[in-house]
């Protein structure tokens, strides 16, 4: 459901941004059409004119309304001496002037307006039919300027039974966009047309703040998609460890609370007290496998004193070497079937280490060497100006690089073979790890295949 919800939201993401992009391309289309039909209006009010004229009424008291209403006009094409020729509504009719005084000229009609109480009086322009292309695109460039539009375009005007006149802005030929003008102001039967290609790159620029934000809001998404998932994935992994932690300590504790019950029952039940030796016998089983559990108990306390604070420990400079070789007799003589080799030209070598802990450190570390490993275990000490280093090696198959960075974790077992078959915790490899934190040193795995591990520890 998350995944699906998350796949909604990004393709809502997704279209609001094609909604948005859509929507800025028809605004800049406005927009240029916009610019066109202001820069027709500009040319005809302002560079078409060439004349003006005034038209003064001759006929005393005349009604201003009635006088204006014979004159009325969208634009005017002759100017002959007796008449006036006018389109209105697309349709051609003269007037007689008779009734009127014509007056022709821009410095005329500046003097008459001067003049009080003239009369009814009409001032309008005079404009051409044809047009100046190259005066229309002055004005259109700066329409489209003036709106941060830069825009490769063909401006074609066509008039009745005349060829069309062009010209081009720009060299784009592959021109995808017609925009047609619509103006009272242009000419009867003529047609004014803006071709050009859609500014894409405008078009991104306008949408690009909407469509970032989209993508950040669906890139958000998608990483706490991938954040959530990671932590389930982590909380099933850690249950797992836990329910198999749980599994195994239910199992090495039941084995000695077992075999010292059934030693207990033997000398209750079957008068084992009257037999002295094997009172004694049942007696120290019982004794070992509590000794055992004690020390099951005291291996998981020691585990929550490490995660909560650091080891208190008493440093004081010991011979590695015959710390060393004490441990490795030790597995000689319990581990018979296993070879465990110490490999060293130096008897002397010292360090500042809390000989218990540290024991134990070195215990744990090849203890998983016997119980994953091969037959051969071999102990390297080496010593630099700044450091001793200790490696502690095995002939076994090795570690998948996949559980490399995981088998100092707490309680971590790889599942791999009959790995659960083994007795322990997922414990050691992390005890081991803190306890040469804690001295100042570091454990880390410096080889898969074969298994290497190295302690290394400063001088002392």
């Amino acid at each position: 459901m998350i995944v699906l919800a998350t796949f909604a939201v990004i393709c809502l993401q997704i279209l609001l941004s094609i909604k948005s992009y859509k929507e800025k391309r028809a605004a800049i289309s406005n927009e240029i059409r916009s610019s066109l039909n202001n820069a027709v209006e500009t040319y005809y009010m302002k560079d078409a004119i060439e004349e003006f004229v005034t038209v003064i009424d001759n006929v005393p008291g005349r009604k201003f309304k009635s006088f204006a209403e014979d004159i009325r006009f969208d634009s005017v094409k002759h100017f002959p001496l007796d008449s006036i020729n006018i389109v209105e509504g697309h349709k051609t009719k003269t007037i007689a002037v008779s009734s009127y005084q014509i007056i022709k000229g821009r410095i005329a009609a500046d003097s008459i307006a001067k003049i009080k109480n003239i009369g009814n009086t009409i001032y309008f322009p005079l404009r051409k039919e044809s047009i100046k292309l190259e005066q229309l695109n002055f004005r259109l460039k700066e329409g489209l300027e003036s709106k941060g539009i830069s825009l490769n375009y063909v401006v074609v005007f066509t008039i009745q039974d005349s060829l069309p006149k062009v010209i081009r802005n720009g060299t784009e030929k592959t021109l995808t966009d017609t925009i047609e003008a619509q103006s009272v102001y242009l000419p009867e039967k003529s047609n004014l047309q803006l071709l050009f290609k859609n500014p894409v790159q405008l078009v991104w620029k306008r949408s690009m703040n909407g469509i970032l934000l989209s993508a950040l809001f669906s890139l958000l998404i998608i990483s706490c998609l991938f954040y959530l998932l990671s932590i389930i994935r982590l909380q099933k992994q850690n249950n797992e460890i836990k329910n198999d932690f749980v599994s195994n300590i239910t199992h090495e504790f039941k084995t000695p609370i077992a075999t010292a019950s059934s030693a207990l029952e033997a000398l209750i039940k079957y008068n084992a007290l009257v037999d002295t030796e094997k009172t004694q016998r049942y007696v120290l089983i019982a004794q070992e496998n509590l000794i055992k559990l004690n020390h099951l108990a005291d291996k998981i306390l020691d585990t929550a004193s490490m995660e909560n604070s650091r080891l208190m420990l008493h440093l004081k400079a010991e011979n590695i070497m015959l710390l060393l070789q004490k441990i490795s007799l030790k597995y000689k003589t319990n581990e018979a079937a296993k070879t465990i080799r110490l490999v060293n030209a130096s008897n002397e070598l010292f360090a500042d280490i809390d000989i218990f802990y540290f024991e134990n450190a070195i215990t744990n570390i090849i203890d998983n060497a016997l119980k994953y490993g091969g037959n051969v275990i071999e102990l390297k000490v080496t010593s630099t100006a700044q450091n001793l280093i200790i490696t502690i090696a095995d002939n076994g198959a090795g570690i998948d690089k996949i559980h490399s960075s995981k088998i100092f974790e707490k309680f971590y077992r790889i599942p791999q073979g009959n790995v659960h078959n083994v007795k322990g915790f997922g414990i050691g490899l992390y005890h081991s790890k803190k306890i040469i934190e804690s001295h100042g040193g570091n454990l880390n795995l410096i080889s898969n295949h074969p298994a290497i591990f190295e302690i290394c520890l400063p001088n002392a």
